[in-house]
């Protein structure tokens, strides 16, 4: 992690201690510019079912840590449909003629 993410990791360590509150207003505005930032409507529409099913989840469990495996889960999850989409893409690009690729 860089040093601007070690940064904002320590700043919301620091506000969750002692504002439980505006830790998570802070932390759903950085998921929210995130998913914003993302340029693919497909990929933006994902994350956003990713985070729902997060915050459903750690609704339900009333707190992050004792989710965090399930939400580990969810998250390799997600990485291994992206592994596997990335594989497809790749072995079709790999098909096309020179002149098109």
């Amino acid at each position: 992690m860089g040093s601007t993410g070690k940064a904002l990791q320590d700043t919301l360590a620091q506000l969750g201690m002692a504002e439980p509150a505006d830790y998570v207003c802070r932390r759903r505005d950085l998921v929210e510019e995130f998913i914003a930032s993302v340029s693919s409507p497909e990929s933006r529409e994902k994350l956003q079912e990713l985070q729902h099913s997060l915050d459903q989840l750690r609704a339900i469990s009333g707190g992050s840590s004792r989710s965090l495996p399930e939400m580990l889960d969810m998250l390799r999850d997600s990485l291994q449909q992206i592994a596997v989409l990335s594989e497809r893409l790749k072995r079709g690009c790999e098909q096309l003629p020179d002149s098109v690729a």
